[in-house]
């Protein structure tokens, strides 16, 4: 299982209702924007999860955490108090969080700005390697093979999401300027032996990581 954080661009506050569930909502996955990684094993290199990749997780049974901690559960997509769906930036999360204290606690901090970041644990599927000319590995995520959590996060590693609270009735929308997309220098296919060596060391990297719970 691999989690990733991510920054967000903008987001969105929302009282309390009438049942007293805080309203959230936050971009938890973003499409086709490049990041940095660095594996103790494979070394640093780009990465990016291609546009509809979790289309076909969008109803699995995914929970809202806190730092990817299972006892800190807000809300769950199997008893509808979270909606995951696919917009132009990447996957939505919108969620009634249970009214515990430590989502009121989680409220402020997202009011204040603390914490504005997001991130989420999955397998991944499908995947694409290339390699640039100066040598940076570019690593492509073409499906997943499942997701379980979406998390609001106090560390980043994607830098573009979005994590705050919403009104019950129409909220008000802080935003930040979008940062430019990086440019990237051509792709050079790299040759089969290279792919095969790639994606047998990544299936070894993936198996090491669910096994020991790293990532």
């Amino acid at each position: 299982m691999q989690r990733h954080n991510l920054i967000t661009p903008a987001f969105e506050v929302r009282a309390a209702g009438e049942s007293g569930a805080i309203g959230f909502r936050g971009h938890g996955i973003v499409y086709d924007r490049w990041t940095a990684i660095y594996d103790w094993w494979f070394g640093e290199y780009q990465e990016r999860i291609a546009p509809g990749a979790a289309k076909d997780h969008l109803e699995d049974d995914v929970r809202l955490l806190i730092n990817h901690d299972s006892n800190l559960l807000l809300a769950r997509t199997t008893n509808g108090t979270m909606r995951l769906t696919e917009d132009g930036t990447g996957v939505l999360a919108d969620a009634d969080m249970a009214p515990t204290s430590y989502a009121r606690d989680l409220a402020v901090l997202l009011e204040r700005g603390d914490i504005s970041q997001m991130s989420f644990s999955f397998i991944p599927g499908d995947e694409e390697w290339d390699q640039r000319p100066d040598g940076t590995w570019l690593r492509t995520i073409t499906s997943f093979e499942a997701l379980y959590d979406m998390s609001v996060v106090t560390y980043p590693a994607y830098a573009e999401t979005d994590a705050g609270l919403r009104a019950m009735r129409p909220g008000r929308l802080r935003t930040r300027p979008e940062p430019p997309a990086p440019v990237l220098d051509p792709v050079v296919e790299p040759p089969t032996a290279d792919r095969t060596a790639i994606k047998r060391r990544t299936a070894q990297i993936n198996e090491f990581m669910a096994r020991h719970g790293r990532r």
